[in-house]
């Protein structure tokens, strides 16, 4: 029977509840596959409608405020990520068969763990992608880090976190870039119907309300207009016909830009105040 040691249990640990944390800030964000999609008019509608009579500073505030929730749960995502390196970093080869190996299973339960919170906190096709991902990834790492920490000659605490965690990061970023361009593609019909409606609802909310005058007659025909506008213009159809292509590689960029620019190094940091701490921990015992 397999033991596992006090190190593999804390790393179990650790990264489960960074998992978790990851999943409720996202929940709480109300970040969805809507308002992904959609992106470009809710950046329109905060810009234009919410930040009405603010400074350039406090609009270009406003803005970013959407993506805060977004941008600090990816933080506790690469968390997690950082203890599996970590431990991965310090384990040993192994010996035994795949599935006898303690170092395989504790990725393995670490990424079942992940697996059902995610799948019990969201119930979107998206969170099916996330969670193979991160189950993915999970087993993924641990093998990874130990191979940079073999090889790596320089600033290889640093570079240890950095680089697996990079590419754990890489396989969550395809899956759910997959999994918005097939949620997309199977609900495009709606999401053509939700863009005309929020184009139309920025656009009119700009008529400033005449206490003198009845707006909502003018507010009618000029949605109508809108939406007749976008009905019969070529362009809109071919982005129409390309929003699931469009969507799954904006989001995909985003992603990519924080996870070379934030992310990987967030992990490289920690990774090396980790390992630090377990190495004197283990002079002192």
């Amino acid at each position: 029977m397999m033991k596992f040691s006090k190190y593999a249990i804390i790393t179990i640990i650790g990264a489960s509840l960074s998992f978790l944390i990851f999943a409720i800030i996202l929940k709480l964000s109300n970040i969805s596959v809507d308002s992904l999609v959609n992106l470009q008019n809710n950046i329109l509608k905060t810009a234009i409608v919410q930040t009405a009579g603010m400074s350039t500073t406090a609009s270009l505030a406003a803005v970013l405020s959407e993506f805060i929730g977004l941008f600090i749960s990816f933080l506790f995502l690469s968390l997690g990520f950082v203890f599996l390196s970590t431990y991965g970093f310090f384990i040993k080869d192994s010996k035994e068969s795949r599935f006898k190996d303690i170092n395989f299973w504790v990725g393995f339960i670490t990424g079942i763990i992940a697996l059902i919170i995610f799948l019990t906190l969201f119930t979107s096709m998206v969170s099916i992608f996330l969670s193979v991902a991160v189950l993915i990834s999970c087993i993924y790492i641990i093998p990874l880090a130990n191979t940079y920490g073999k090889e790596l000659k320089k600033w290889i605490f640093f570079r240890v976190g950095s680089h697996s965690v990079n590419k754990a990061l890489l396989i969550i970023n395809l899956l759910i870039a997959l999994g918005i361009f097939v949620v997309v593609l199977s609900n495009q019909q709606y999401y053509k119907q939700s863009f005309q409606d929020d184009m139309t609802n920025v656009v009119t909310s700009m008529i400033p309300n005449n206490t003198m005058t009845d707006n909502t007659a003018i507010k009618e025909q000029l949605s109508l207009q809108i939406k007749n506008a976008l009905q019969s213009s070529p362009i809109f159809e071919s982005y129409f016909r390309w929003l699931p292509v469009i969507s799954a590689l904006g989001i995909w960029v985003v992603l990519e830009f924080l996870r070379g620019l934030i992310f990987s190094n967030f992990a490289g940091l920690f990774s090396t105040i980790m390992i630090r701490l377990k190495n004197r921990i283990d002079k002192k015992i």
